[in-house]
C-alpha cells in the first residue's frame, strides 16, 4: 500500500487542528452558555423575593421559597455542567497540541524535502557549468 503524499498529510493534519478548534469553540459557547444560565436563575430568584416582599404576602414568599430551591438545584446542575465541560476542553487542548505538532512536523518535513532537492538541482546545474568551463581535451 503506498503512503500518502507529504502535502495530502499535510492537508490532513491541518483539517485535524481545524476540527478541535472548532470542538474547542463549541465547548467555550457552552460554557458560556451555562454561565448566562446561571446568571439568569439568580436574577429570576431575586426577582421572585422582589415581587413577594411587595405584596408582602406568606403564600408569596412561600413560593419564592420554593423557586429559589429549585433555582439552587438548576444552578448546580449548570455549575457541575461547566465542570465537565472545563475537563472536556483539558482533552480538547491535549488534542489540539498533538495535532498541531503533527502539522508542524509534516511541514517541516515538506521544507527539508524541498530544500534537498534544491540543494540537488543546484548540485547538478554546477556540474553542467563545471562540465562546460573544463577545457575539451583533444584526443590523438
Amino acid at each position: 500500500m503506498a503512503k500518502p503524499a507529504l502535502p495530502t498529510l499535510i492537508r490532513l493534519a491541518a483539517q485535524a487542528v481545524e476540527y478541535v478548534q472548532q470542538q474547542l469553540a463549541a465547548n467555550q459557547a457552552a460554557q458560556q452558555a451555562k454561565q448566562a444560565e446561571i446568571a439568569t436563575w439568580r436574577q429570576e430568584i431575586s426577582a421572585a423575593f422582589a415581587a413577594a416582599l411587595t405584596h408582602n404576602s406568606a403564600g408569596d414568599l412561600q413560593a419564592a421559597g420554593l423557586f429559589q430551591s429549585r433555582g439552587q438545584s438548576e444552578i448546580a446542575r449548570a455549575e457541575e455542567a461547566i465542570q465537565q465541560l472545563k475537563f472536556a476542553q483539558q482533552g480538547l487542548l491535549q488534542q489540539l497540541q498533538a495535532a498541531y505538532t503533527k502539522q508542524k512536523r509534516y511541514e517541516l518535513l515538506a521544507e527539508q524535502q524541498a530544500a534537498a532537492a534544491r540543494q540537488a538541482a543546484n548540485r547538478k546545474a554546477q556540474a553542467q557549468l563545471d562540465d562546460l568551463r573544463r577545457p575539451k581535451r583533444s584526443t590523438p
